[in-house]
């Protein structure tokens, strides 16, 4: 019998390769010019991308760190923690440029739920790091 899908553990490379999809899907989405023109590319674009690229690099960071000291831990916590802060960041980004009526060509449902999902997956990463690492010293 299979364990549901709300039970299972999230695994690191998990929340690493959603990050990269969140990040692919960004740059894919950002390199045509009829979402956001030229003229408007610095005001959205380049923000959408750098909180994109943002929250890989820490998930990427933080998945180099194999806590062995309560040090490794904290550090690897606080990369979990910036890419999470930088998905969310990712998100009201998303609500500007779409506000500001770009973005409306793509399917923003898509978009949101894979930023979702990481913020899900992350969660449950940081639950199962604060289990197994939280108590050393």
């Amino acid at each position: 019998m299979s364990v549901p899908e709300f039970l299972r553990k999230a695994r690191t490379m998990q929340v690493y390769t959603k990050a990269r999809k969140v990040l692919n899907h960004t740059r894919q989405i950002l390199a045509s010019e009829k979402n956001i023109p030229k003229r408007h590319r610095h005001d959205y674009a380049d923000d959408l991308d750098n909180e994109a690229k943002s929250m890989f690099l820490c998930v990427a960071r933080a998945n180099t760190i194999h806590p062995t000291t309560h040090e490794d831990y904290v550090a690897r916590r606080d990369y979990l923690v910036q890419a999470k802060s930088h998905a969310e960041t990712l998100c009201y980004f998303l609500d500007l440029a779409y506000d500001a009526g770009y973005l409306r060509n793509i399917s923003m449902d898509f978009w949101y739920g894979e930023i979702d999902e990481f913020l899900r997956l992350l969660a449950g990463l940081r639950n199962r790091d604060r289990e197994r690492f939280g108590n050393l010293e």
